[in-house]
């Protein structure tokens, strides 16, 4: 990861003699092969881990839960895998997920709406209801609860792969005999959504015990591996059911000017708003690695895995030359790109908002923010895209 104070390359100038280096301009349209096309693959994943602060990870250290175990174990069997999700937690891999500290059944239900339709998942591991019975909070009810959660999520993306956790233990008696009466209700439940055609399948956590316990409520590091190998062995179900289907642009990228062979990094490894999205030598970073995240009609956020911010036009600039930085997700578009397949493999990104592509200016070899530009058929405006 390069040094924190890396400085832009401020002086590059933009002549005409450099873009006539693209030849003549001839228009996004003329260099299009296949639109939204993307590398292929083996199965690809895009997995929402969803549920409370287990998921979340509270009491591993740093929160990574059983989602690093998991994504490394997805990863290492060759499925290209991108975990989704509202937040991040935990370091060195994919941190995203819809966890919420505290959360109960009905803290999903009011998540799980938005949370399907920004980051459309093809497999999501549930695991909620441990705080319904470690609160006594209308325990009865709690199932019903559950089978409507599964019912709103089926209705949001039918075609989704819904792997569904019995609770893990807890370390106090009574709460455990909640547990057992939810737990017991739970296979009646998962079974008639699966005699419906839905595509849900239960695992069972009784591999764990107290012993694995940080709190009497959260797993320890042993236990959240042992979560791990439970939905590791529940997503090779459901691969091997056929329900998944394979994911254009799943797994996080490096994206590389062929021009000058350097990648999309953030500088720095900032993750503020308006850091400067530059070009610089592949070096693994997380800030230089992307994951590309569907909105509608073949165009994608493209969001940095170190920072989860996005690849941004600032201001929503529709002029040539506008910088690209990073920034949250918003809603003018000028976020959103469309990934346009050249004839040399590689691609051109068209900017929603303005309907210029992405670019580097003057076909700089140094350590130069990218813009946005009219499409002219460029190597500086041609990237690889490697899954990493």
């Amino acid at each position: 990861m390069q040094i924190m104070n890396r400085l832009l390359n401020k002086t590059q100038v933009r002549t005409a003699s450099l873009r006539a280096k693209a030849g003549r301009a001839i228009g996004l349209a003329g260099a299009v092969l296949i639109a939204a096309a993307a590398p292929a693959h083996s199965a690809t994943i895009r997995l929402m881990p969803m549920g409370d602060s287990i998921t979340v990870g509270y009491q591993s250290n740093p929160e990574n839960g059983y989602r690093a175990s998991l994504y490394s174990q997805l990863v290492g069997n060759g499925n290209p895998t991108d975990f989704v999700g509202l937040y991040r937690n935990g370091d060195a891999f994919d941190p995203d997920h819809t966890g919420y500290q505290g959360g109960e059944i009905s803290t999903l239900q009011g998540l799980a709406d938005n949370a399907l339709a920004t980051y459309q998942p093809n497999i999501i591991t549930l695991h909620i209801g441990s705080n319904d019975m470690n609160n006594n909070d209308q325990v009865s009810t709690a199932p019903n609860r559950l089978a409507a959660l599964i019912d709103q999520i089926f209705a949001d993306d039918p075609s989704v792969a819904l792997i569904v956790a019995q609770l893990i233990p807890n370390g106090n008696a009574a709460v455990q005999d909640r547990i057992n009466s939810y737990n017991s209700q739970i296979p009646g439940i998962v079974q008639a959504r699966a005699n419906a055609g839905k595509h849900i399948y239960m695992v069972s956590m009784s591999s764990l015990n107290t012993g694995d316990l940080s709190d009497g409520l959260h797993p320890n590091n042993g236990g959240y591996q042992k979560m791990a190998n439970v939905f590791y062995a529940g997503v090779q179900q459901v691969l091997a059911k056929g329900w998944v289907t394979n994911f254009a642009w799943a797994g996080v990228y490096e994206i590389q000017c062929v021009s000058s062979g350097q990648v999309l990094d953030v500088s720095g490894a900032s993750t503020a708003n308006s850091a400067p999205v530059v070009q610089y030598a592949y070096s693994n970073g997380r800030n230089q690695l992307w994951n590309f995240i569907p909105t509608s009609n073949g165009y994608y956020q493209i969001r940095n895995a170190n920072s989860g911010l996005d690849l941004n036009v600032s201001g929503a600039r529709t002029d040539n030359t506008a910088p690209v930085v990073q920034y949250p997700y918003g809603n003018q578009g000028n976020d959103q790109w469309l990934p346009v397949r050249q004839s040399d493999g590689s691609y051109a990104f068209s900017n929603r908002h303005s309907g210029l592509v992405l670019d580097m200016p003057g076909y700089s070899t140094g350590t130069t923010q990218f813009d946005q530009y009219g499409a002219n058929g460029g190597t500086n405006q041609h990237f690889n895209c490697t899954p990493r």
